[in-house]
Order: C-alpha cells, then structure tokens, then sequence
C-alpha cells in the first residue's frame, strides 16, 4: 500500500479510474453531442479514427464496461462498429442501450457507405436491396441476393453496373450468373472511361480488344485507334465531341477522316478555348458547307470562353445575329460591341442593354445608350439595381426619362445593396413596397433593414422579427428588439431552432424572453448544441426526441437521459 502510494503515476491512475473512466476515455465524453449532426458518415470516421486505437489498447471488455459506464456512448460505438464490420462490438454497443431497435436506419446507413452488409446477416433490418449492393459495390451481398432471387432482380441494373465500371462486380456478373449482357455492353465501359472493365468484358467475348493492345499505350488517339478497328461501324460523334472539349487535336484529326463532323464539337473546342481545334474543325466546316454561315451557339460560346484568337477565328464566318451581340455585352466585350455596332447589321438589341446593366459594365451601358437607344426601359434599371451596381444605376437615372419600378428596390434591398436601395429612395423616389422589410430581413442584411427603419419605409410586424431569427443574424435581430416595437411571434424561436442558429436561440430566450414552447416537430429538425442549450432552460428535449420518425438523435437522447437520470 504504501509502495503505491509512493508511485505518483499510478496513484493517478486510480485516482482518474475511481468513477469507472480511464484517462484516455475522458475525450469520449461529448461524442453523442457530436453524432448528432447531420454528417453522420463523416462523424462516424472521425470517432473511429480517435476510438480504434482506443479499443486496440482495452479490448471488447473494455468498450462493454465504458458503455456501461455511459451508455450514451453506445450508439456512437454500434455505428464505428458497422463501419468496421465487427460484429461482437455492434451486438454489446446493442445490447448496452436501452433503445438499440430505433437504431436500425443508422446503422443500415454506415453499412452501407462502408459496404460492411454481410455482417449483419443476424438482423434482417439491415439486408440491402439489390440495387443499393451495387451501388456501395458490395459483391458478397449481391451475390447473396443473386442466390435468393435469382437473375431478374439483376437485370434491369447490368448497364449501370458497366457505367459504374466496379470490376469486382462486373466479374461476379460474367463467372456465376446468367445475366445477359447488353449488346453495347462494350461501347458503355468505353465510353465512361473504365479500360479495365472494357478490356475484361473484350477478353470474354463481350468486347474484341484484347488487353494487351490496350496497355500498350496511353495514346488517347491510339486508344480511340484500336477500338475503331474492332468496331468499324460505332457512332464516333460523341468521342469527336469529347475531343474537341479536351483539346486532343490528333483525335479530331482522326475523326474527322472518317467523315464524321459535327458543329457541337465546334462550339465546345470555342467555349474551352482550344484554339488548334476550332481551325480544324471549322476548316473541316467550310469545306463541307461553303455556304453556311455557323450558328451563333458557336461565337456565343467563344465569347462565354474568352479566347480573342476563337473570336476572331469565328467572327467572319458567324451568323451575327441579336444573340451575339447580347452575348458581348453581358460579358462586358465593348470591343465585339462595338465592331458589331460599326458593321451596321443592329438597330439595336435591347436585351443586350439589359445585360450589360444587369452584369456592371457600365461602358458597354454607355456605349448603347449613346449609339443605339433613346429610352432605356425599365429591365434595365431593374436588372442594374437589382444587381447592386449604382454606378449603373446613376447614369441610367441621368441619361433616361424612366423611373425605376419599386421592384427594382424591392430586388436591391433582399440582395442587401443599401447604397442602390438609399439612391433609388432618396434620390430617385421610387416607391416602396410594404414587404421591403421583410424580405431584407429574410437574407440578414442589417444595414438595409437600419435605413428603412430610419427613413420610415415599407410596412413592419412581428413577421419581420420572426424572419431575421431565421436569418441567423443575431445583431439584425437585436437590432429590431431594441429599435422597433412590434416584437416577435414563437415561430420566431421555432424558426431558430429548426434552422440551428444558437446564438439567436440564446438572445431570443434570454434577452428578448420569448416563452420556450416550442413545436416537437422544430426540436427534431435542429442540432445537438441547440437541444442541450434548451434541454439546459427546461425544454422537454426527451419527450419530442422519443416520437420522432428519423432517429438522428438516438445519441443524444441517451445522453440526454443519462443526465436526467444523474440528477434525479
């Protein structure tokens, strides 16, 4: 006794285990909290990255005598359990708690991510349809499936089972089933990129491109090369299209010798900015069709894509049409506007203006007010405040006889652009509607609802309160019970709760003193933080999570009773 005594370490030991906790256990403490979110795969990792070493070093015995200690950490210990496949731990973690049957989904969820089914054979809440095995890729509970069922629960899925291109899968499907195979079984693993299920289904017969010519190249030309040889008469469009979106001239080249063209590749080699391919490809064009102006996707797309050198490529042999010089201007390209404006072929696109005012390019703006308009509409004040650019906004309101609508301040005070809400109220005099308050409230944009409340505008209500709790705003909301008298209905805190926004929770119940009662139904839809905050202020967080129909909270609720039961 007194040798121990004397030894510092383990008279610490002792001392920290006395209540039944290990040093190393004390961190597990707030996991329940934890597997409460909404990430649960994510949780599950991360608990198992800190818990495996933890269970290496005590065992099954071990993790039966923490759970027993606390049994709010079973559930966290049964989903590690499912993710890792063990078998013995998940049926302890069970038998510890109190409630393991509200388990089931949670469980089944874990498995399935982790593909641990066949684990769980036991329990027949947990068997897998056919479709979710090979979606989680898990070939034993297929083929445990396949035995039950036979082929017709497998057909319909064998071609998302080539486009998923899981080997494993595909092999148990061609050695121990009788499936039948789709025709283009082949051109479908080809086509989604999965060389090795292409080169396996080809070595059986299923395909005729052995592996070996495969492998010996990482060519994509020589690839496309050894699969056209083999199938001489497939539809090589989409592959040209492909080839033009990645660059792969040579492809292009290749394809286009075998007389297969298209304009969408065109328009995709001009939006990725490949510019080797667009000559190629338009050459090929006008060869093929010297009358044919292009469609205006193309130069659109070489707009959208930025590349001066495709624009000026595509730019004479471009049906210039309004759409293009839309385009342009919504990009802000007062050089294309301008060489378009000067060819004389536009009156005037009025679309364009609404573009250029609704994206800020103001010179663009400038430009077409000045050569092509004598009014501007109201689009476009619309579209240039709604957007938040006042400098648009003010050469508009200079330069045009319209005023802006009062949706146009609707639109900038719920985007939260005060300075455009202040000059379109000030300086313009637009209208506002009633619902202005509400709908900047809606978003949290404090400083908009400040500017209404001060000059007086739109209509105000407890509605208004209730949306900025839902907002998450916390200083918006403070904001309104200091400086505004209408308060707050409870959907105010309802909303809060269900939309996780503890802060507001905390202000609402403490400073603004809205009664606690909550709807069960908002309690289940929030998070771990908020439930212990309200558990903490006498909210009946127990009775709502017992009835609820999803048990993401199953953790919580024994941790939550635990407490209760510590204090009683």
């Amino acid at each position: 006794m007194d040798a121990t005594l004397c030894n510092p370490v383990l008279l610490r030991l002792i001392t920290a285990y006395q209540h039944g906790w290990w040093p190393d256990s004390l961190g597990f403490r707030d996991d329940p909290l934890i597997f409460a979110s909404s990430n649960l795969t994510e949780q599950v990792a991360a608990f198992g990255d800190r818990f495996a070493p933890w269970l290496a070093r005590h065992g099954l015995d071990g993790a039966i005598g923490l759970m027993q200690l606390y049994p709010p950490l079973a559930p966290c210990v049964a989903l590690h359990a499912a993710a890792t496949g063990d078998h013995p731990l998940r049926a302890a973690a069970m038998g510890t708690s109190r409630d393991a049957t509200s388990w089931a989904a949670m469980l089944r969820k874990v498995a399935s991510h982790y593909g641990q089914y066949d684990r769980f054979e036991d329990n027949d809440d947990l068997r897998l349809s056919t479709q979710l095995a090979l979606r989680s890729r898990h070939v034993e509970t297929v083929r445990q499936n396949y035995e039950e069922r036979g082929p017709h629960g497998l057909q319909q899925y064998i071609t998302t089972v080539v486009a998923d291109g899981y080997l494993p899968t595909v092999h148990f499907l061609v050695h121990e089933t009788t499936v039948l195979w789709p025709h283009d079984a082949y051109d479908i693993a080809v086509r989604h990129g999965h060389k090795d299920v292409a080169t396996y289904l080809a070595e059986r017969g299923i395909g005729r491109v052995t592996s070996h010519e495969l492998s010996a190249t990482t060519s994509p030309l020589k690839k496309l090369q050894l699969v056209h040889a083999h199938f001489p008469d497939m539809d090589l469009k989409h592959s040209l299209e492909v080839a033009a979106m990645d660059g792969h001239d040579d492809v292009v080249e290749y394809i286009l010798a075998t007389g297969t063209s298209s304009v969408q590749a065109l328009e995709l080699a001009a939006r990725y900015g490949h510019l080797a391919c667009c000559q190629r490809l338009l050459a090929y064009e006008r060869a093929s069709h010297p009358d044919n102006l292009l469609p205006v996707s193309v130069i659109v797309a070489a707009v959208k894509g930025g590349n001066d050198a495709i624009i000026e490529l595509l730019h004479p042999v471009q049906l210039w049409t309004h759409e293009y010089m839309d385009t342009c201007a919504e990009f802000g390209r007062l050089d294309l506007v301008t060489s378009l404006h000067n060819a004389g072929r536009f009156a005037g696109s009025y679309a364009a203006m609404i573009r250029a005012a609704t994206n800020g390019h103001l010179a663009v703006v400038q430009f077409l007010k000045t050569h092509q308009y004598d009014d501007c509409g109201e689009l476009v004040m619309h579209g240039a405040a709604g957007h938040g650019h006042l400098d648009v906004v003010v050469f508009l309101h200079e330069h045009c006889d319209h005023t802006a609508s009062p949706y146009a301040l609707f639109d900038a005070a719920k985007r939260g652009h005060v300075d455009v809400v202040r000059y379109l109220h000030s300086v313009m005099h637009t209208p506002v509607l009633d619902t202005v308050p509400e709908r900047a409230a809606r978003r949290g944009h404090l400083e908009v609802v400040r500017y209404l409340h001060e000059e007086g505008l739109g209509q105000w209500s407890p509605r208004v309160m209730d949306i900025a709790a839902a907002s998450g705003n916390c200083d918006l909301v403070a904001y309104l019970h200091t400086h505004r008298s209408e308060g707050c209905s409870p959907a105010a805190l309802d909303d809060a709760v269900i939309q996780e926004h503890l802060e507001v929770v905390r202000y609402l119940c403490e400073v603004v003193r809205v009664t606690p009662t909550i709807a069960p139904s908002a309690l289940r839809q929030s998070s771990a933080d908020v439930l212990v905050y309200l558990d903490s202020i006498g909210v009946d967080i127990l009775g709502a999570l017992s009835s609820a129909y999803t048990r993401r909270f199953v953790a919580l609720a024994e941790y939550l009773a635990y407490r209760y039961r510590l204090k009683v």
